[in-house]
């Protein structure tokens, strides 16, 4: 194309090379980084998940316990690594995971198998899970009064 003083200008449409590998380099460190972030993150979102299943498993045993009339107990098995509902199934704890129970009437207890009875009216036992992962902790209690379950 001809401009009028004489020259001619020259259009380039797209990009360099060079211009084409920075841009790249520059995605690479930020997924690079991202990556990074997320890994450390998921041990404890991990770590929270099995909190909120912990917590389900206690209202469910309350829940059977209320709607069936009978007495019903979520156990905590700290030697084997295990939780569950007693005769309705167990769930393992991920490896890394370390389970204790803080009972209102015994102080901490860090091994062998414990029970959390709930009564036909919903009460529980007071007690506090804890689990643990490096330096992460998730609380879940169970109110003694009313049964309700708490996650912290």
């Amino acid at each position: 194309m001809t401009v009028p003083n004489g020259r001619v200008e020259s259009r380039h449409a797209g990009f360099t090379l060079l211009e084409l590998m920075v841009v790249l380099a520059l995605i690479t460190v930020v997924l690079g980084l991202s990556a990074f972030f997320f890994a450390g993150n998921l041990p404890s979102a991990r770590l929270e998940a099995l909190g909120r299943e912990m917590a389900a498993s206690l209202r469910q045993t309350r829940t059977l316990a209320k709607t069936s009339g009978e007495k019903k107990t979520f156990f905590a098995d700290m030697d084997a690594g295990r939780f569950g509902i007693e005769g309705l199934g167990e769930r393992a704890l991920p490896e890394g995971v370390s389970l204790r129970v803080i009972d209102p009437d015994a102080a901490e207890i860090t091994g062998g198998k414990y029970r959390i009875p709930f009564q036909p009216d919903g009460r529980g036992g007071g007690e506090t899970l804890i689990l643990t992962r490096g330096s992460r902790i998730v609380r879940v209690s169970v109110d003694p009064a009313a049964g309700a379950v708490v996650l912290r």
